[in-house]
């Protein structure tokens, strides 16, 4: 456990951000944390000071969740489950509500953190996708989403939150599109919380 707080103390984040005609971009960054567990490595967002969703699969059955958001690190105590996400408690996160877009279209562009993570350090690229497909309480979207990015936040061209990345599906080794719970379960865990 002290190898890996020390690690995560050691990360650097570093923004790459190649498309810049998403209006509130530095909405996006404050609401994004990375997520370590004893044996698996995630996203989450932040929705407000002191709450975090992150994915259950990513959390699994550790017994410890580190929370890293700038450059601080934290432990997270789950608090609430809904479908794949977890709703976490981490005290020391500060952030304004997070705004939540209210619908989702077909052909609509939208932006996530992909994080990129060697064993030494942390990247954090911006990428964008659109949405191509929209099943039931999901949507999919034109881009490949890398593992590491489970539980980041899906946004609007007007910072909001649409989505969730919940997996990346697979054919064969390539990874055709990805996978985002929609806005829905967004609400219903911030209801959990008495929003």
């Amino acid at each position: 456990m002290k190898k890996l707080s020390l690690l995560l103390l050691l990360l650097l984040f570093n923004f790459s951000c190649s498309y810049n005609t998403v209006t509130d971009i530095d909405n996006i960054g404050k609401h994004y944390v990375c997520v370590f567990t004893d044996s698996n490595f995630g996203s989450g967002i932040v929705i407000d000071t002191g709450y975090v969703i992150i994915s259950k699969h990513v959390v699994g059955n550790s017994s410890i969740v580190l929370i890293v958001n700038e450059l601080s690190v934290d432990t997270a105590y789950i608090i609430g489950y809904l479908d794949d996400q977890v709703l976490a408690r981490v005290k020391s996160i500060k952030s304004s509500l997070i705004l939540i877009g209210d619908s989702i279209h077909v052909g609509q562009t939208v932006w996530w953190i992909q994080p990129i993570f060697d064993g030494k350090s942390l990247n954090l690229y911006m990428n964008s996708g659109r949405i191509n497909g929209i099943l039931a309480n999901s949507f999919f979207v034109d881009k490949p989403i890398l593992p590491g990015a489970s539980g980041s936040g899906v946004f609007n061209s007007n910072g909001e939150l649409v989505g969730i990345i919940e997996a990346s599906i697979y054919y064969g080794n390539q990874i055709l599109y990805g996978k985002a719970c929609n806005y829905k379960n967004a609400n219903i865990l911030l209801k959990k919380i008495g929003y």
